[in-house]
């Protein structure tokens, strides 16, 4: 039996978001996983508290809320993805395994800045935004990547 999960890359208008698309010109900053309704429930790198970008790391979000809910007309593009059954259980559990150790979990700045240069940089727990998402796709079975996970960038997304 098909499952579905889903991608949803934003753009805010933080102060991080804005300094990333300057950086990088990228139209999308953020990128976010759903396993269910990406209207409910998505899960992400993100920051841990909506008025500051630091400390971040594995976080639930929500369309209207956090962050999300501060920038409601924030442009976006989601993306549905086809999965088999057990890839799409591999990603559940994967995802109900990292939600157990959230504490654990912190972003990767360092690796934000390696991607920029092609360095991969698998930190222990460590990631941002797109690693994340490009991590359970790709240890899920869900998707085969170009290139390995820790370059993945949102904009990537765009062209799988």
């Amino acid at each position: 039996m098909k499952k579905h999960c889903y991608v949803l890359l934003t753009n805010t208008d933080t102060s991080f978001s804005r300094m990333l698309r300057v950086v990088t010109g990228y139209s999308f900053t953020h990128s976010s996983f759903s396993l269910e309704d990406p209207t409910q429930l998505l899960y992400s790198f993100a920051r841990l508290h909506k008025d500051f970008p630091l400390p971040a790391g594995f976080v639930r979000e929500a369309p209207g809320h956090g962050t999300m809910g501060r920038f409601p007309n924030a442009p976006c593009a989601l993306y549905e993805i086809e999965a088999d059954e057990a890839s799409w259980l591999k990603a559940r559990r994967l995802i109900q395994e990292m939600e157990r150790q959230a504490p654990l979990y912190k972003y990767n700045i360092c690796g934000l800045l390696l991607i920029r240069m092609g360095i991969p940089l698998n930190r222990p727990y460590h990631m941002v935004c797109s690693q994340f998402v490009a991590y359970v796709l790709e240890t899920s079975g869900i998707l085969s990547l170009p290139k390995p996970y820790a370059l993945f960038t949102p904009m990537d997304f765009t062209a799988l």
